[in-house]
């Protein structure tokens, strides 16, 4: 027990001593949020994404500010350096973007999917059969294994500013099918009865997720690195994302 405390404390130690030795920090550091339930609702200021948030900045003092937008102009934002840090990201959506920004440990995996009507459909992992289908992606969003299809426009996307818009599209058969965050659609489908005909299909992508962040504060990435090392030793973050899912 004696030495479980010692380690504890070093650790503690090592993220003061980091934080004091680092400029930069006289300002809240801004997290660039954005409609996205149950990770980030904008409705309550509240979702996993900030209650992870949450448990970091007890475990590391950062002065930590949420600022809403649509997730296009966060991304924007971001290369401006506007904003500091965005949760629940992953390298491979920003590989061609031009800034992609530093990235911290995984704290999660996520899978997309794409939902369709309740009625005939063209599985999306399929690539030629998405041939010539209306496609509903968020303004921002990358769909890495579908970067040669849109790239050939051998589908057509149509964009929205979040997944409620393009599930109304969906709906009304303005267009085929919408790739979304599979937790999302199934908060969201739960939630609101007149989703209920939609159905998930086929899997668009899985990934690991981290926190983005901007190259301007790349000392932040230890002190994150380290809290997010503790959280899950501890089964915070387990229990967090466990106790909703």
């Amino acid at each position: 027990m004696l030495n479980v405390f010692r380690a504890q404390f070093w650790r503690s130690m090592a993220i003061s001593l980091t934080l004091l030795s680092t400029p930069g920090f006289a300002q809240p550091l801004i997290i660039g949020a954005y409609q996205y339930p149950p990770f980030i609702d904008e409705k309550s200021n509240n979702g996993l994404y900030f209650q992870l948030i949450e448990l970091i900045a007890a475990h590391t003092k950062l002065d930590l500010k949420w600022v809403f937008y649509p997730y296009a102009r966060l991304d924007y934002f971001f290369h401006q350096g506007k904003v500091d840090i965005e949760v629940g990201s992953s390298p491979e959506w920003h590989i061609n973007k031009p800034t992609p920004g530093l990235f911290t440990d995984a704290f999660y995996s996520i899978e997309d999917v794409a939902v369709y009507r309740s009625t005939p459909y063209k599985g999306a992992p399929e690539r030629k059969a998405t041939k010539d289908q209306t496609i509903g992606i968020v303004r921002g969003y990358h769909y890495p294994i579908f970067d040669q299809v849109l790239a050939k426009k051998n589908i057509k996307k149509v964009e929205r500013a979040d997944e409620n818009a393009l599930l109304k599209l969906l709906i009304n058969e303005r267009i085929q099918q919408v790739f979304i965050n599979k937790q999302v659609f199934e908060y969201l489908h739960k939630n609101n009865p007149e989703y209920r005909q939609l159905k998930i299909s086929d899997t668009v992508g899985k990934y690991h997720v981290a926190i983005r962040v901007h190259p301007d504060h790349a000392e932040l990435i230890p002190v994150l690195n380290l809290a997010i090392k503790d959280l899950k030793a501890n089964g915070s973050i387990r229990q967090l994302f466990e106790a909703n899912f």
